[in-house]
């Protein structure tokens, strides 16, 4: 037996000496064959302390990897040029011993507690089994929680220098990747994640084909991996990759690789090796999500329930964005790291001048999505991630920030059923460092573009064949114009469309069809706030004809269909044309001349009639005594000034084209009453005198 044992101790150290080469590293993929940001065995949230730095090329961080001993991975995104460096240590150093990342860098004043996430207590406890630990993200998670702290005691932590930015867990070791594209996970040490058998004499851990791991990986085989999972052999080190271990992978759900390592025990090894166990998950989740801000335009942050909860994810719990019933799958999106939101090294900003870590500066980023169409937003302190259906084809921002793509099939909506197929966002994946935020599908969404505006409206011209103008009825054209409202979220109800006007003509616009088209023109009503993000919204649901068919062939007439559409300019309203207003004008200078005419003659009429009556009773009393001062007072207008007075009058007016032919008449009308009024006062003149 000794000289067995000193035969499988030569060897070993004949294999150390062996392996004595150059690093090799082993693209980390999902079962889907994609690659992403490196993962520890928790699952795709489990993030590997790091440091980060823009690198311009992959050989470049692979050599900075290389340089550090304690680094077990790198993270390269070729698009931004983001290297995350993961290894024990990575993300800085604490002054107090035996301390190696961020949240546990310091002293609780409560017993048992050892990180500032976890040194307090939560009203409502984790459930029971393996998951989450009682921490202060965990109480911030939930809506009806209260966390009671405790006293937190820091001791100093040095981040990285020379650029690097911290990314701080207690994960150390890579083993899997959260899929996301544009970003390539490449593992050094493809054993650190799993069980171990190693032996004391193997310097450079578990590179190389030593026969310690090699006893213990036969005898994690198949009959080990549950039911539902894929079983994979260990496949041999190459020249340019090490060895990789057994695996069993499987939806996240199954827990596969929790479950086959934990099935691996010290009786796999044999002396001298010696069992080395898989880490074990414990998510600590490093930064709850700062307050949450409730930002005009948008909704309340979404929540877990459905699918996306399950042991240990509880229900109503903040997290990334989700759709019920599709097995929290990732939706089609593109993200961009934040750092803290703070850091000067934070790689995208938005149009308001903020990091995309603070909360606002993710908002804005959505708003400022170049394809329109931004649906909502997931946001950490360290991380922006916008949904979008075109999202993975629209990268570069206003200022130059390229973002990262993760192109998925699942394609998150615009509006209802746009595009076709889509999925509403409605639920989030819990993660207490994450909030999931959509926007509000009414008018009251505009508001997130800021305070209304000078009014500027929006016009979509939209051309059809097949049918003649006379078939656009007025049913037809109202389900048009609702469409439109409802795409353009400017209906506060569903039968909503006074936001919206349509005009229907017939033109010979297109040469390749016969006769002419019918040209259906909207004009959606906007503001200077927020007509150039219409334009951009209204484009990615309806800038082809076959986006407009898609959303509009239900509501034409049989027959009809969209054959071209013209992008979204610059509206005008319809309003009152010129020719009716100087219409309404002359009319009102016109009535009003007459009023005053009316008026004038009505008045100067009365004060003839007064002054004949006073007249003739002067003179039927000529012999009373009146007094002379009072006689004074009385005015004293002849028949004769009367009619002196009101010809003035009417020549005044005739001086004016308005109104002539009316004056013409009554003009006409007063001079037979005259008459006949002068006839009566000299047959009453010549009764009183007789």
């Amino acid at each position: 037996a000794m000289g067995r044992l000193a035969t499988r101790a030569a060897l070993l150290l004949v294999c150390a000496v062996s392996v004595a080469a150059a690093d090799l590293y082993t693209l980390v993929l999902n079962d889907d064959g994609r690659s992403g940001n490196c993962r520890g065995n928790g699952g795709s949230t489990d993030k590997v302390d790091a440091k980060i730095k823009k690198l311009g090329t992959q050989v470049e961080c692979s050599a900075e990897c290389d340089r550090l001993s304690s680094c077990v991975g790198y993270t390269y995104s070729p698009v931004s040029e983001n290297c995350a460096i993961h290894g024990n240590g990575m993300s800085g150093s604490c002054s107090r011993a035996g301390k190696s990342h961020l949240d546990e860098c310091g002293t609780c004043s409560i017993a048992g507690k050892t990180t500032r996430s976890s040194c307090g207590s939560c009203s409502i406890r984790p459930s029971s089994g393996p998951g989450w630990t009682e921490t202060e993200n965990f109480c911030a998670s939930r809506l009806d929680a209260v966390w009671t702290p405790g006293v937190w005691t820091a001791s100093t932590w040095t981040p990285p220098g020379n650029g690097w930015t911290s990314e701080s867990y207690s994960t150390v070791h890579v083993h899997m990747v959260d899929g996301a594209a544009g970003a390539y996970c490449y593992d050094k040490y493809p054993y650190d994640g799993v069980a171990q058998c190693k032996s004391t004499l193997e310097t450079d851990r578990d590179q190389g084909e030593h026969l310690c791991q090699r006893e213990v990986d036969v005898k994690q085989n198949q009959t080990r991996c549950a039911l539902g999972c894929i079983f994979s052999l260990a496949t041999p080190r190459t020249e340019k990759e090490p060895r990789k271990p057994p695996s069993c992978v499987g939806r996240e759900d199954l827990k596969c690789s929790e479950k086959f390592n934990a099935k691996a025990t010290a009786d796999d090894c044999m002396s001298p090796c010696a069992f080395v166990a898989p880490p074990t998950k414990k998510p600590l989740w490093t930064a709850a999500h700062d307050p949450i801000l409730h930002l005009a335009g948008w909704e309340k942050e979404l929540r877990s329930w459905g699918d996306a909860v399950g042991n240990p994810n509880e229900k109503g719990m903040i997290g990334e964005c989700r759709v019920q019933g599709n097995g929290v799958k990732p939706l089609n999106s593109k993200w961009c790291r934040g750092v803290l939101g703070r850091a000067p090294g934070s790689t995208c900003t938005a149009s308001n001048g903020m990091s995309v870590g603070l909360q606002e500066g993710c908002a804005q980023a959505c708003l400022d999505d170049p394809s329109g169409s931004c649906v909502g937003y997931a946001h950490s302190s360290f991380s922006c991630i916008l949904y979008s259906p075109f999202a993975d084809k629209h990268l570069v921002h206003h200022n130059g920030d390229t973002w990262n793509p993760d192109a998925r099939t699942t394609e998150p909506c615009i509006s209802y059923d746009s595009p076709r197929g889509c999925k509403t966002i409605d639920t989030s994946k819990p993660d207490p460092s994450f909030i999931c935020i959509i926007l509000k599908t009414n008018p009251d969404r505009w508001l997130a573009w800021g305070p209304t505006g000078k009014r500027e409206d929006v016009s979509l011209s939209i051309i059809t064949s097949g049918v003649k103008k006379d078939t656009y009825t007025e049913d037809v054209q109202r389900a048009l114009r609702l469409r439109i409202a409802a795409l353009a979220f400017v209906n506060s109800t569903s039968d909503d469309d006074s936001q919206v006007v349509l005009t229907v003509s017939e033109k010979d616009v297109l040469s390749t069809y016969e006769g002419k088209e019918v040209v259906l023109d909207f004009v959606v009503a906007a503001n200077a706030s927020t007509v150039t993000a219409m334009k951009k919204l209204l484009d990615a649901q309806v800038s082809t004809s076959a986006m407009a068919n898609a959303h509009l062939k239900t509501f034409l007439p049989n027959k009809a269909l969209v054959a071209a559409v013209h992008p979204s300019g610059a509206g005008t309203w319809p309003g009152i044309k010129t020719e009716i207003i100087i219409i309404i004008v002359v009319s009102c200078v016109v009535a009003i001349a007459l009023s005053v005419g009316l008026a004038w003659k009505f008045l100067m009429r009365k004060a003839k009639i007064e002054a004949q009556q006073m007249h003739f009773e002067v003179s039927g009393d000529a012999h009373n005594d009146v007094d002379e001062d009072l006689h004074g007072i009385v005015p004293h207008f002849s028949i004769q000034e009367m009619e002196n007075m009101n010809k003035d009058i009417e020549s005044n007016l005739k001086s004016h084209r308005i109104g002539t032919l009316v004056f013409k008449n009554e003009e006409h009308n007063d001079i037979q009453n005259e008459e006949h009024n002068t006839e009566v006062g000299k047959k009453s003149a010549s009764l009183t005198d007789m």
